[in-house]
């Protein structure tokens, strides 16, 4: 059965296409999209809450941090969406994996991405306000929140990175080389929160410089994911096997 996304139209009557490029034209652009804004947001956001006195920075450049938050928010959603497009094809293969991605890598992903954007929204409108009573604990509890909501963010994001990465693996519908990057590039990813949450009076500048650095192989893969399945699509005979299992 193919989704609604494969249903061919009427215009498109008598002529075939490979099964699923749909799907994956657009989780390639999804995967850009999300990227994209996701790099945005740190250019947005990192200078004020990675400097000396981010509460300071926030009043001053509240527009900016609110760009951020919105940035977060514009990352979210298409990234969300890829488990979810990708469910009726990796649902072949194994229901509970399928939902396991659908579940870290869509809903709770998407859940901690809004909460990010929020915690930016709150540092940009009620900074001021912190600032002017100079309540300093209120300030570090604001701050404190948002590199938390980061820790689980990544968690839970290399999890369901870990599940796309196997259910490609074992699907073979890319090649598996590009999966076992993906795999790799996701567990590296996954231990990276556990060590910088113990080095707590440290934490935003271990999130700067330590996740970041260990996101990079991960990073990469998928850019190079997305440009693979927009220009050469899901192998055909993997993508058949899978359909005709």
């Amino acid at each position: 059965m193919t989704t609604l996304l494969e249903r061919p139209s009427k215009a498109a009557a008598g002529k075939t296409r490979p099964p699923y490029r749909l799907t994956a034209i657009l989780v390639g652009l999804f995967f850009i999209i999300g990227t994209a804004a996701g790099v945005g947001s740190v250019i947005a956001g990192n200078s004020i809450l990675t400097s000396a006195d981010p509460v300071a920075e926030a009043v001053s450049s509240p527009n900016q941090l609110i760009a951020g938050g919105v940035l977060v928010l514009v990352m979210g959603f298409p990234l969300a969406m890829i488990p979810i497009l990708m469910y009726p094809l990796f649902r072949r293969y194994n229901e509970v994996l399928a939902m396991g991605a659908v579940l870290f890598r869509g809903i709770l992903e998407a859940v901690a991405y809004l909460a990010l954007a929020l915690s930016m929204f709150l540092i940009a409108t009620v900074g001021t306000g912190l600032a002017a009573a100079e309540t300093e604990s209120w300030s570090v509890a604001l701050l404190g929140f948002n590199d938390w909501i980061e820790v689980l963010l990544a968690i839970v994001f290399s999890l369901g990175a870990i599940l796309l990465g196997w259910l490609f693996y074992k699907t073979e519908i890319i090649p598996r080389w590009l999966a076992i990057w993906g795999l790799g590039g996701a567990a590296l990813y996954f231990v990276a929160p556990f060590i910088v949450m113990f080095d707590i009076h440290n934490l935003e500048l271990s999130l700067t410089t330590g996740v970041g650095l260990w996101l990079a192989p991960l990073a990469i893969q998928e850019m190079v994911f997305a440009v693979w399945v927009i220009v050469k699509g899901f192998r055909q005979e993997a993508v058949e096997r899978l359909v005709g299992s």
